[in-house]
């Protein structure tokens, strides 16, 4: 998906819709991957609505077209979307919030070498790493 002066543009061959626009706009704003129960209640906070179902079908026509990236985290399975930024991020996930935090580096760029070495082609991967974020900790300890 292609930016101009930061913004996204819209990609060719996918009808602009209202609740394509929406929850592109939610997606945008977004700092932390958000799940399509996130992306609603954001919708709602607008004054808006779109039905869930149909953000679902939003956001799998966004990742068919590489818009979104689709990641599932967390013991429950639950996906999250976050607009592709075509940069490569894992995250940190809290336990308790469930408070998503990225990792500035790949952890992984050690390891590549030697699945290469191995006659082992990488296509992608994904790292969660899991603990209790700073506000989380501190309640802990309480």
């Amino acid at each position: 998906m292609e930016r101009d002066s930061g913004k996204i543009v819209w990609p060719e061959g996918l009808k602009k819709t209202k609740p394509r626009e929406v929850v592109l706009s939610i997606l945008e704003q977004s700092k932390e991957p958000l799940t399509a129960m996130e992306i609603s209640s954001k919708i709602e906070k607008t004054g808006k609505s779109v039905w869930l179902s149909t953000i679902y079908r939003v956001l799998e026509s966004f990742e068919e077209k590489a818009i979104v990236q689709k990641t599932t985290v967390l013991d429950n399975g639950m996906a999250v979307y976050a607009i592709n930024r075509h940069e490569h991020t894992h995250y940190a996930v809290c336990m308790k919030c469930r408070k998503m935090v990225a990792i500035e580096n790949c952890p992984m760029q050690a390891f590549m070498p030697e699945l290469e070495g191995q006659g082992f082609q990488v296509t992608g991967h994904k790292v969660e790493m899991y603990g209790f974020c700073k506000e989380c900790s501190v309640q802990k300890k309480e």
